[in-house]
């Protein structure tokens, strides 16, 4: 026993300085293990939060570029009423020139059409007049269900579709009354009754692709447009503009790294019980697809990322309608991207801190990609809305609007451009105007106006917000003259002889937001519209002011009174003419004189 307990007492104390001598190899093992454990498992939940806010930056790009492209799709629409608005009698012709630069550079442009109403006691006398432009076998038709045209049923009233660009494309519809259409006629009824821009549903487009169409009324001057019954009896005709929406979405797409990322579908949420699928992005593919297969329930990550509201969806404001784009990140999206870096982190063990080392670099990188990303959405949105507006927007303020009691407008109009749109080509005139405007925008921001927007050939920029200032009037005052200056520099550079009529009016005003995402900054007030009516009512190469504008400027402008004039909506006005600076040694001189001297 003895020998025996001397021979365990042996091995005991054997295997207890084995324990011994490996115990700190075992603790720096569990360390190691511990250490690489819990950093793995920090670096995993760090790498799905940076794969889902690269996620969201994606789909926030998206949506910035989607609406963005629609809105620039809307202005054709609103340009093309424009037209009509400022040209009592378009002729054919006429409207052939004006439309054919849009069908150019916007492929997604199906059609631009202008749509006359007629009623029943005049349709055959309507008929006759476009028989005898060329049309000799002109009706008002109708389609029944397989899309063949037959001679309109009678109905006290009619929209005929009387202009058509392009023309081969249209022939056959020449005529076509949108108030036979179930689906077309809501919307051209609420542009109608409204003033505004209305969208209508999915249509089939002649190729057989999925589109929709956007609605401008016309109305006629000076009649009463206050209520929708004044509107129905002073409608002159209903512009509007077809737009493949296919070619809508790839053209605002182009460029996104959303291949192999990002699938998405865009529906119409206007029928919030039934929306309707427009079109679907395949990512796999790299694809847009009309008819898309029912989309298949989301499992793991997928359906933990888009569970929480307002990660996969963003609004789209198409006029009057709302589009939703429904985003789903595509197949495999977090196989790798999500976990590679943990697992190296797990297998390295012992080079923890080299894999840490390399793991900073890349997250360094992310972080860089993701700023940039925020600054090109931020670039977006500055090129939209002042950056004080912007800012607030970014802070989830629903409603932006904000009374300034004082403030200086402008409004410019080009005089002559319908002359000119004549005499040049319409891609020239459109390069002369873009110059011309360009021009503007440079003299608005050295002087520190905020350009509010431009429609047709006209512009408008304004003073004193959305930061107040004491110059408001002399800055705009400024402005304007130096405009002046800058159209008779662009006559001589360009051999044209454009002229420019400005009016300017000083009061308070309201600036604002409206909407939660159709980001346009507007004003409104009577100091709005009456800087309105003096450009208006304006002379060709002069600056008509308003007596709250005189008193301002009166002390370093010269200013000429143009005498008690009668101002429409507005009655009897005492107006004056600004000549120029009284501190510039050239008193009397308009801006004009000076810039030809």
């Amino acid at each position: 026993m003895t020998i025996n307990g001397i021979t365990f007492q042996g091995q005991k104390i054997k295997y207890t300085e084995q324990l011994r001598r490996y115990l700190p190899v075992g603790l720096a093992i569990a360390l190691g293990v511990g250490l690489t454990l819990g950093a793995s498992g920090l670096v995993r939940r760090w790498e799905n939060q940076q794969v889902e806010q690269q996620f969201k930056q994606k789909a926030d790009s998206l949506e910035v570029v989607l609406q963005r492209n629609i809105e620039e799709y809307s202005q054709v629409t609103a340009a093309l009423g424009a037209f009509f608005d400022a040209a009592p009698n378009v002729s054919r012709s006429d409207f052939e020139i004006f439309a054919h630069p849009f069908l150019k550079r916007y492929p997604a442009i199906r059609g631009t059409i202008w749509v006359l109403p007629v009623a029943d006691r005049e349709r055959k006398a309507y008929e006759q007049r476009i028989q005898a432009q060329g049309f000799p076998k002109f009706r008002i038709l109708e389609r029944d269900k397989q899309g063949k045209f037959f001679p309109a049923t009678k109905r006290p009233e009619y929209f005929a579709i009387n202009y058509a660009e392009p023309l081969e494309t249209y022939m056959k519809g020449i005529g076509f009354d949108l108030g036979s259409d179930d689906q077309i006629r809501p919307a051209v009824e609420k542009a109608r009754d409204t003033g505004e821009i209305a969208a209508s549903g999915r249509i089939v487009l002649f190729n057989g692709a999925g589109g929709f169409a956007l609605y401008r009324p016309v109305y006629r001057r000076g009649q009463l447009q206050d209520t929708p019954q004044e509107r129905r009896q002073s409608l002159r005709g209903i512009a509007y503009t077809v737009y493949q929406i296919s070619q809508v979405v790839e053209r605002a797409i182009l460029g996104l790294p959303l291949k192999g990322n990002l699938d998405f579908y865009i529906k119409d949420m206007s029928t919030p019980n039934n929306p309707e699928v427009l079109i679907f992005y395949d990512a796999t593919k790299g694809e847009l697809v009309e008819k898309p297969p029912k989309p298949a329930p989301l499992t793991g990550s997928a359906a933990h990322l888009c569970g929480e509201p307002g990660n996969c969806t963003r609004n789209l404001t198409v006029a009057d309608r709302q589009w939703q784009i429904e985003i789903r990140p595509a197949a495999g999206y977090f196989t790798f991207q999500t976990h590679a870096t943990s697992t190296v982190v797990l297998v390295g063990g012992l080079l923890l801190s080299a894999v840490l080392g390399a793991y900073l670099f890349n997250f360094l990188r992310y972080t860089a990609e993701i700023e940039s990303e925020r600054h090109k959405s931020e670039m977006l949105l500055l090129n939209i809305l002042p950056e004080a507006i912007a800012s607030r927007l970014k802070k989830d303020q629903q409603t932006i609007a904000e009374s300034f009691a004082e403030v200086t407008v402008l409004f410019a109009d080009i005089v002559g451009f319908t002359q000119l749109s004549v005499r040049v080509s319409p891609t020239e005139l459109v390069h002369l105007l873009n110059q011309v405007f360009s021009t503007f925008d440079r003299l608005s921001e050295k002087h520190g106006l905020e350009k509010i927007k431009t429609i047709g050939d006209a512009y408008m920029a304004v003073g004193g917000l959305p930061k107040p200032r004491p110059d408001h009037a002399e800055v705009v005052a400024e402005m304007a003259l130096e405009m002046q200056s800058e159209i008779a520099q662009f006559n001589a550079d360009n051999h044209t002889n454009l002229s420019i009529r400005i009016g300017i009016n000083t009061g308070p005003v309201v600036a604002g937001v409206i909407g939660k995402k159709k980001f346009i900054y507007d004003l409104w007030g009577d100091a709005v519209n009456t800087a309105s009516r003096m450009e208006s009512h304006g002379l060709p190469d002069a600056i008509h002011v308003t007596d709250s504008t005189y008193q301002l400027l009166q002390e370093k402008f010269i200013l000429e009174a143009r005498g008690i004039i009668q101002i429409k909506g507005k009655g009897e006005m005492a107006t004056y003419l600004l000549k120029g600076r009284k501190d510039n040694n050239m008193a009397g001189k308009t801006a004009g004189n000076l810039a030809a001297s």
